[in-house]
């Protein structure tokens, strides 16, 4: 990649192993703003040096959308900050950008003026603002669940079967769907064993039990189990903020991150919006995000 497209202003969706879900979710749309200017859209190809050799097989070259401003091909001098957005497991990047209903929400957002906690947390070297737009996994996956112990063991037992019986990773999407998937790709992330084929991941429980070892490395990669180490992190950015709907399940973790943030000072914005976890997710990105990003980011050469 060149110069000039580090520097452009860009949305860049990488696309996750699996789309699972097909059809597009029902958002809130916001009304097209009148003389909203038309963005430019590139589809390109980044390679992840970090999954090279990877166990799975998975693709190393993955896609990516890039939206750059009205101004881009006109003003060549200019200092443009990057924005990347990071969507959920089980979507590509084409479905979220359907989603979010851009590039209508980002023209719209110009036209007025304006993966992601955890690489937030790790990497504030490289970002200089952090906008958490109903995170998930704040908490440790284990494979457990709420309900009585038995049937979370029975629920457990059932799972590892049907993981037993897979031949290849690619078996996984069909057999099992929804978040049996999500369970896999996160073993697949945080347990990974190269001595366990065909899948080279060992799960947070046997027979049902617990597997305490197994748990713990799940556990240390949890945004709220790791997020005291790095606090010092956190206090670099120019700005943080999160939403979440009130009638997301994910609120609760959502609440318990920020309560930390304000805990050790972390000016932080935080805001519980009426609607689901993708109800209002096209007007969120259009009128909270992109200004918020407009805000808080550098636009000029030497700022820090």
């Amino acid at each position: 990649m060149n110069t000039k497209f580090f520097r452009s202003f860009m949305l860049a969706m990488a696309v996750t192993s699996a789309s699972m879900l097909s059809a597009q979710v029902q958002t809130i749309v916001p009304p097209v703003v009148a003389g909203a200017k038309p963005v430019a859209v590139e589809h390109i190809k980044i390679h992840g040096a970090a999954l090279e050799g990877n166990l799975e097989g998975d693709a190393v070259d993955r896609d990516a959308i890039v939206f750059l401003p009205p101004s881009y091909s006109t003003d060549q001098s200019r200092h443009y900050p990057v924005v990347y957005a990071l969507h959920g497991f089980f979507i590509g990047a084409a479905q979220w950008t359907g989603e979010i209903h851009v590039p209508q929400t980002i023209e719209g957002a110009f036209a007025q003026g304006y993966g992601a906690s955890r690489i937030g947390m790790k990497h504030a070297d490289v970002f200089g603002a952090l906008y958490i737009m109903s995170p998930c996994c704040m908490s440790p996956m284990t494979g457990g669940g709420p309900g009585p112990a038995d049937k979370m063991k029975e629920m457990a037992i059932e799972n590892e079967k049907k993981i037993a019986a897979l031949k290849s990773p690619a078996d996984a999407a069909a057999a099992l769907p929804g978040f049996g998937i999500a369970q896999l790709a996160t073993a697949a992330a945080w347990a990974p064993d190269p001595k366990n084929p065909p899948l080279y991941l060992d799960l947070p429980t046997k027979d049902g039990v617990p597997v305490p070892e197994i748990q713990a490395k799940f556990a240390a990669n949890s945004p709220l189990a790791f997020v005291d180490q790095y606090i010092g992190n956190l206090k670099r950015y120019r700005a943080i903020s999160m939403d979440v709907g009130d009638q997301d399940g994910l609120r609760f973790d959502a609440a318990k991150l920020h309560a930390i943030f304000d805990s050790y000072g972390i000016a932080n914005g935080f805001e519980i919006y009426s609607g689901t976890h993708t109800s209002a997710v096209a007007d969120r990105f259009q009128n909270h995000v992109l200004p918020f990003f407009s805000k808080n980011l550098c636009f000029t050469t030497g700022c820090k």
